[in-house]
């Protein structure tokens, strides 16, 4: 196979507690990003000054993520070990019980902050979280994570070159796809997926080198996915929209290692805590950013959007307090378990 000779270089450095902090980073940097470029696109539109931005951002700020989580990836103890079943619960876990959980809760805030509480609407916001609909405009990527996660296993464990050009012709169809089945949307987006966690797996030798760190190659990285991502439409995944395939794949790959490389250089406590509770901020993002909307009048300057972004960020921190201590008091509850 080629991913053989990757894995015990990966796993080796992923022991390393910086390492390990430095991809919390990474993902603190990328879900800011998220963050920003859900703040612009609340009033963007071709030709606005910000459209450029949003396309660089857009670029990579997702397929980033999956390429991480394909860093990730320990092949000696889910593939080598034969333990899919404890990988499938530990993705259940990871993924989907706190997507139940964050986009009911999501949903139940939306309906007392900008709807009206009835039967009706309690009743909707149940259908649309186990119909995979969402209440929470962010809360699809955990779905998407899920199977590409699943997706991910499946493709090291069992590598076939059929496997190779069925993922491609996913992806091309991708070019001119328009959503009209929510099944079927998570599967394009999945396998889009899937191609950069399969891209982070089998680039973990360099991922995990001093190579993407050095300055040159991060302000290379940087040039080169400024450019091609003006080439190239806005790249929208929960629209199953990449514009050119090729482009699209490309600067994902460029803007993760860019975004990798810099991260080295800004680690700290706070991007840290941020990094390991992406996933709590992806959910509750939207709904300050809505919050904020309802409470200000919001319009097209950079100050607002300056205020936006440290309201959100600010709000997020204390949220992620009580999230993580509602978790350590349930644990203790149960045990410890």
């Amino acid at each position: 196979m080629c991913y053989n000779y990757f894995d015990s270089i990966g796993e080796n450095k992923m022991n390393n507690k910086d390492r390990i902090n430095y991809i919390d980073t990474t993902k603190c940097l990328l879900i800011l990003l998220v963050l920003l470029g859900h703040i612009l696109i609340c009033f963007v539109y071709r030709g606005n000054e910000h459209y450029r931005l949003i396309k660089f951002i857009y670029s990579f700020h997702l397929p980033a993520f999956f390429l991480i989580t394909g860093v990730l990836f320990n092949k000696k103890k889910w593939i080598e070990n034969n333990n899919f079943i404890n990988y499938f619960k530990s993705r259940v876990k990871l993924l989907l019980i706190p997507y139940l959980f964050l986009d009911l809760l999501g949903g139940f805030i939306y309906m007392f902050l900008f709807n009206k509480v009835s039967k009706k609407e309690l009743l909707l916001v149940f259908k649309n979280t186990l119909l995979l609909k969402t209440n929470v405009g962010g809360n699809w990527f955990l779905i998407s994570l899920f199977v590409s996660s699943i997706l991910l296993y499946l493709f090291i464990k069992h590598f076939k070159k059929i496997y190779i050009l069925f993922m491609i012709v996913l992806v091309l169809m991708l070019y001119k796809y328009k959503m009209k089945i929510v099944i079927i949307d998570y599967l394009v987006r999945s396998t889009y997926g899937l191609l950069f966690m399969v891209s982070g797996y089998s680039l973990k030798k360099i991922i995990f080198s001093n190579a993407i760190i050095k300055y040159s190659y991060i302000i290379l990285f940087l040039l080169l996915t400024i450019t091609i991502s003006q080439f190239n439409d806005q790249v929208e995944i929960s629209s199953c929209t990449i514009g050119h395939p090729v482009l699209g794949f490309i600067s994902g790959i460029t803007g993760a290692l860019f975004i990798l490389g810099i991260s080295y250089h800004l680690q700290n406590k706070l991007f840290n805590n941020i990094g390991r509770n992406t996933l709590i901020f992806m959910s509750s993002h939207y709904i300050l950013i809505h919050t904020f909307i309802k409470l200000f009048k919001f319009n097209n300057n950079n100050i607002n959007i300056i205020f936006m972004f440290l309201f959100v960020l600010f709000s997020e921190l204390p949220i992620i307090y009580i999230y993580n201590l509602s978790k350590t008091t349930t644990k203790n509850i149960n045990g410890g378990i």
